[in-house]
């Protein structure tokens, strides 16, 4: 692929174009347009894409690490194993975008949509989630231990068999969330809201589990 390090591409219109395996590493992308645009193992670590567009794209197995992507548009983008160690992606729209697999270890997802997202055994440790959207998302297998999900939306999301040992859940919304053999060891979930969620019948009474002020499935307010 092309090498384009640090090159400046500011507000560049590369709708559609096929940049796979291309070399883009702190390369200045804010505010470009790169829908549709193919980026397959492409190289971007360190770039900045604040407000860029990169809705539908492909950019599997590309390497985002420590890349800006503040208020970026990334709707039904595919970013199957992409490396994201690390990245900026704060108040951007991560709508219907493929994560599967994805590493996002140390991200910053303070509220993101991933709405209806798909992040199956992803891995998102010591993530931060706050305030984020995850509403019907699919998060099956994912790590998100010791992830920050202060007031993070997981209404109706899957969580099964994903590991939140000591992740802040404070004041999430858990409703009607699918929490089968979710791994909650030293887990807050105070004030949290778990209104018909779907969890294993034992897990209230795990000592190790902060539910203080938490509703619980049946509605009832733990003490």
């Amino acid at each position: 692929g092309t090498t384009l390090w640090r090159a400046t591409l500011r507000r560049t219109n590369l709708s559609g174009a096929n940049l796979n395996r291309d070399s883009l590493n702190e390369a200045n992308l804010s505010e470009a347009v790169l829908t549709s645009v193919d980026l397959r193992d492409a190289r971007l670590a360190g770039a900045n894409l604040t407000g860029a567009n990169l809705s539908e794209a492909t950019l599997a197995k590309a390497d985002l690490s420590k890349a800006k992507l503040v208020l970026a548009s990334l709707c039904g983008a595919d970013l199957e194993r992409a490396n994201l160690t690390e990245a900026n992606l704060s108040d951007s729209d991560l709508s219907w975008v493929n994560l599967d697999g994805a590493n996002l270890r140390q991200a910053n997802l303070s509220r993101v949509n991933l709405g209806e997202a798909e992040l199956t055994g992803t891995n998102l440790y010591q993530a931060n989630l706050t305030a984020a959207k995850l509403i019907v998302t699919i998060l099956r297998g994912a790590n998100l231990e010791r992830a920050e999900l202060i007031s993070a939306n997981l209404s109706g999301a899957d969580l099964s068999w994903a590991n939140l040992d000591y992740a802040n859940l404070s004041g999430a919304n858990l409703h009607r969330a699918i929490l089968a053999d979710v791994r909650l060891n030293y887990t807050i979930l105070r004030g949290a809201n778990l209104s018909e969620a779907k969890l294993n019948p034992e897990m209230h009474v795990l000592n190790s589990l902060d539910f203080s002020w938490a509703t619980m499935p049946d509605g009832a307010v733990h003490s």
